[in-house]
């Protein structure tokens, strides 16, 4: 299993670090980063926000990526002792979240490969006729450094949502009624908040590209377009334990009118695990959760507060740094 996997501890967050720093003293000592005043090609201008932008963030991709998964493998851990699976069975599971194949590292580093060359042959980067040869070549640092960065990102979006599919794997193969004890409180939540959270700090360094420029309307909405959709993803497992949680005190209560028969019970609900003192202590919770709305109304009222607060981040740093863009020297006259 090893030998086909491999994980990220806190150390590879200060790696990242280190490396991001080093990219920028780079570009710096290579003389890329200048006042876009001084610059005439549109080309060096650009080389400027980049030279920033491809280390932040492939450095945020790299440094986040070891506290989601620390915080994805608890999460695992201690909701699969309490649906009363064994030490080391929670911990098979929450090492799935763990240990990443190979494989995956394989993809994303071609993938981010492909990305990167695409991206500089189209819009034809690797070398500008404009420029001479001297000015060119300071600028091939930046490939790597892109290269990098598309690998953080490809690496960084197919881990959560690697970590999300596990996580609803074992919302339906492993979930008990047992976790529905804490009326206001859903399993794996602050994984899948941390995730989404992820995806939208991400989204708010975008406009380091645009440093010395206007941000395109298009981008705009691509970038939206793109995190309204991975938090969609994300907060995918707690839509399906809304819905179980629901389903299950349904079911509670109608078989609570008759005699409790396993057989007659969908199995999801493993009421196989279930003592007659046990059923009665949820259906306790159950009718106190149907009458505590003002609660419900709380939890919802916080959720979709936390939507909002992650939907709202890229709106706010987007202008913050258009502010910020229009009023220090970075503007061309």
């Amino acid at each position: 299993m090893r030998s086909k996997s491999f994980s990220l501890c806190i150390n590879s967050a200060y790696i990242a670090i280190c490396i991001a720093v080093c990219f920028i003293l780079v570009n710096i000592a290579s003389g890329l980063v200048v006042s876009p005043k001084l610059l005439s090609h549109e080309v060096q201008i650009r080389d400027v926000a980049a030279s920033f932008a491809l280390p932040i963030i492939g450095g945020f991709c790299f440094f986040i990526l070891p506290f989601i998964i620390s915080i994805a493998y608890k999460e695992v851990l201690s909701n699969g002792q309490n649906c009363g699976l064994s030490l080391s069975q929670s911990t098979k599971l929450a090492c799935q979240i763990k240990n990443i194949p190979r494989k995956v590292l394989i993809i994303c580093v071609v993938g981010g490969f492909l990305m990167m060359f695409s991206y500089f042959y189209s819009e034809h980067l690797f070398f500008v006729e404009d420029l001479s040869d001297e000015e060119n070549l300071i600028r091939y640092p930046l490939i790597l450094q892109a290269w990098w960065m598309w690998t953080g990102i490809f690496l960084s979006i197919s881990v959560i949502l690697r970590n999300t599919k596990i996580i609803d794997k074992f919302i339906v193969e492993y979930l008990t009624v047992e976790l529905f004890r804490n009326q206001h409180r859903y399993p794996f939540a602050k994984a899948v908040f941390w995730n989404a959270l992820f995806f939208s700090i991400g989204i708010s360094l975008v406009p380091l590209f645009w440093i010395g420029g206007e941000p395109l309307f298009k981008d705009f909405l691509l970038a939206m377009t793109i995190l309204l959709i991975l938090i969609n993803l994300t907060f995918y497992p707690l839509i399906s334990i809304r819905q179980i949680k629901s389903s299950t005190f349904e079911t509670l209560k109608a078989a609570n009118q008759y005699e409790w028969h396993v057989s007659q019970v969908t199995t999801q609900i493993s009421f196989e695990k279930l003592t007659p003192h046990e059923r009665d202590l949820i259906l306790s919770d159950a009718q106190s959760l149907n009458e505590s709305s003002p609660k419900r109304w709380t939890n919802l009222c916080l959720l979709v507060m936390r939507v909002s607060i992650l939907i709202a981040i890229p709106f706010f740093t987007w202008s913050i740094f258009k502010l910020l863009n229009n009023s220090l020297f970075l503007v061309q006259i």
